[in-house]
């Protein structure tokens, strides 16, 4: 019985140690096998590290890419610009050759002459027609282009016509009659034709006009004249009368010394009333140098 419980023991022993060395050899299989996880796991990390490093690789060569790309199309946009501005630069130098083009032709325009005339294009753009002899003044014995003339007791109107021509204008002048327009044209053989003159010079003609009130005519009122001029009065003719009776001359020199009065209030500063007359015997008996003084005028010559 004592052999059997030492046998019993040792194979009790044998299987502790069996159980130990088993113990051992799973401890260390377990051991291997974490280390191999270990290892496992480093190269996991390496394999992860070296993708990293090429995902930065990779990144840094699409951001190279990108940064080349977008160089490029930098370079394309400042190309596109060089050409939207030569383009830009090559139509202005085009608009600027039309405006030039244009400007010149008006120019042209402006300074085209036809039969002595000149065209002027006017801020509105309408067309204004202006005589070269407008724009010089022009001297008639004692009358100039440039001065506002008021001729009084026109017959044919022969003398308007006349100044007017040779002014070349007549926009300055205010040519009156004391007839009618229709019974001048019918005593005058010569007055229709001189009054179209006139009106296409463009002077202003009235009739009907009284020297001694012309003043208060709604043409004449209020407006003032550098030179007015009545040519030969006359305060007509009577059949019991000759030109010495002293019955006509006073009837001359009331018709003269009313027209001078009128024309003192129309005159401007400096302005002049001009009479023409006879200087031989009877007309000499007229004395208007007095009939001027008596209404504040003087004679100059």
């Amino acid at each position: 019985m004592e052999m059997v419980g030492v046998e019993n023991q040792l194979e009790m022993a044998c299987s502790e140690k069996q159980l130990e060395m088993a113990n051992s050899e799973n401890q260390f299989e377990m051991a291997c096998s974490e280390k191999q996880l270990e290892m496992a796991s480093s190269e996991n990390q390496v394999e992860m590290a070296c993708s990293e490093k090429q995902l930065e690789m990779a990144s840094s060569e699409n951001q190279l890419e990108m940064a080349i790309s977008e160089k490029q199309l930098e370079a394309v946009s400042s190309e596109n610009q060089l050409e939207m501005v030569g383009t830009e630069g090559q139509l202005e130098n085009i608009v600027g050759a039309e405006n030039q083009l244009e400007i010149s032709q008006k120019s042209q325009m402006a300074t085209v002459s036809t039969e002595g005339e000149i065209e002027r294009v006017s801020k509105e753009g309408s067309m204004e027609r202006l005589t070269v002899e407008e724009e010089k003044e022009k001297w008639i014995t004692h009358y100039s282009s440039h001065q506002k003339i008021l001729l009084v007791g026109e017959g044919d109107f022969s003398f308007a016509a006349c100044l007017g021509k040779a002014f070349g204008s007549a926009a300055s002048m205010v040519a009156t009659s004391l007839d009618s327009k229709e019974c001048l044209v019918a005593t005058y053989s010569r007055a229709a034709e001189n009054l179209k003159k006139l009106k296409d010079l463009g002077c202003t003609i009235l009739h009907e006009v009284n020297a001694h009130t012309m003043g208060c005519h709604p043409l004449l009122h209020e407006q003032w004249f550098d030179r007015i001029v009545f040519n030969f009065p006359h305060a007509g003719f009577h059949y019991l009368y000759r030109e010495h009776d002293i019955r006509l001359i006073e009837s001359h020199q009331k018709l003269v010394k009313g027209f001078l009065r009128s024309a003192n209030d129309m005159l401007s500063k400096n302005g002049e009333a001009h009479v023409t007359h006879k200087t031989a015997h009877p007309f000499d008996r007229w004395e208007i140098e007095k009939l001027a003084e008596d209404v504040g005028l003087c004679l100059i010559e």
